[in-house]
């Protein structure tokens, strides 16, 4: 989505090394996030409420195992080095705030798995832990892996 592209374009660019531009861009969810609100919705009351504490525990725990922020929405802006990742407002769910900066060196790959509910990034780092990303469909996010993992291939040869 070349409109998400701009703005995180312009919430990275005063972190940006000379020669250095965005390349991609796609929303993600830590893991649970769809189910803890289909849990929540469907089922209501105290029941929707501990099944959707558990999603949240789980998700928190994967993404903060693999060094990621504990955010349940981000945007990833992927440059030609490096993988910022922004939180996103509650309200607009667009990046507002740089949260974090990972080399591409800390990225050892990254696999995308299609799906008709939630579509999934599979983010794995240098030290074997797997962040499990719920991705947005409409933010083209096969291009974003993509695009990531031609950046990884290289240090691969």
């Amino acid at each position: 989505m070349a409109k998400l592209r701009d703005v995180a374009g312009e919430l990275v660019a005063t972190s940006l090394e000379p020669s250095e531009t965005v390349v991609a861009s796609v929303r993600a969810s830590r893991k649970g996030t769809v189910k803890k609100l289909t849990a929540y919705g469907a089922v209501g009351g105290v029941v929707g409420v501990l099944i959707a504490q558990q999603a949240d525990k789980a998700g928190a725990a994967n993404v903060t195992a693999a060094g990621f922020p504990d955010l349940q929405s981000m945007t990833l802006v992927l440059t030609e080095r490096r993988l910022f990742i922004a939180k996103n407002s509650t309200m607009s769910n667009k990046p507002k705030e740089l949260a974090m900066i990972v080399p591409l060196a800390e990225i050892a790959a990254v696999r995308y798995e299609a799906s008709k509910l939630v579509p999934k990034l599979y983010v794995t780092m240098s030290n074997g832990a797997e962040a499990e990303l719920e991705v947005a469909r409409i933010d083209k996010p096969a291009e974003f892996a993509e695009a990531l993992q031609a950046r990884l291939a290289p240090r691969a040869a």
